[in-house]
């Protein structure tokens, strides 16, 4: 008998690209909502939606190049293959955590930059966040009652402190930055 995977997914292309690349080795039901999630008899769910807390067997799959901080769930991305999805559905149905290459080496990025990013000091890390919230130096030196040379050097030091060329690599680079940064909160 076929194991039975729910797709609980947003985007109706995607849904159906998944559906059809299981479909062969899997029955197939399509959730709308937490409801009906909770009244089927799932092997596995595969989701990127928020869902209630339940026991079943997850794999978040990511559509828009974020992650879980969960390391205790099989993650997925929307740029991975047939192949190696279908192994990461037999993983998960066996119960290990399976996580695509791609979000691998994403979390190993993070979790370095998150490194970089603790050996700052407080007001190092209030310039990056007034950066991420994409503010001029003109307004960040009007927030920190200070000059915007002052602030220019101190986020020179910053970019040194954290092996980054400039404003724009910062961005890109520390997106996800204050979310990692919670763990510190919630630990």
């Amino acid at each position: 008998m076929k194991k039975i995977i729910g797709l609980f997914i947003e985007e109706y292309l995607i849904r159906m690209g998944l559906e059809k690349a299981l479909e062969e080795e899997y029955k197939i039901v399509l959730i709308d909502n937490n409801i009906a999630l909770e009244e089927k008899k799932l092997d596995l769910l595969i989701f990127n939606k928020k869902i209630s807390e339940n026991n079943l067997k997850k794999m978040y799959f990511s559509t828009n190049n974020t992650y879980l901080i969960d390391y205790s769930i099989s993650q997925i991305s929307s740029t991975i293959k047939k192949d190696e999805l279908l192994e990461a559905v037999e993983k998960s149905l066996a119960g290990q955590i399976y996580e695509e290459k791609k979000i691998r080496e994403e979390k190993k990025k993070d979790q370095k930059i998150l490194e970089e990013y603790k050996g700052l000091n407080n007001r190092q890390k209030k310039l990056i966040k007034s950066l991420l919230a994409e503010k001029t130096n003109k307004e960040i030196a009007r927030e920190f009652y200070l000059s915007e040379k002052t602030i220019k050097n101190a986020l020179t030091e910053v970019y040194l402190k954290m092996n980054i060329s400039g404003r724009k690599e910062l961005q890109k680079n520390c997106k996800n930055l204050l979310t990692l940064d919670l763990i510190d909160v919630i630990i």
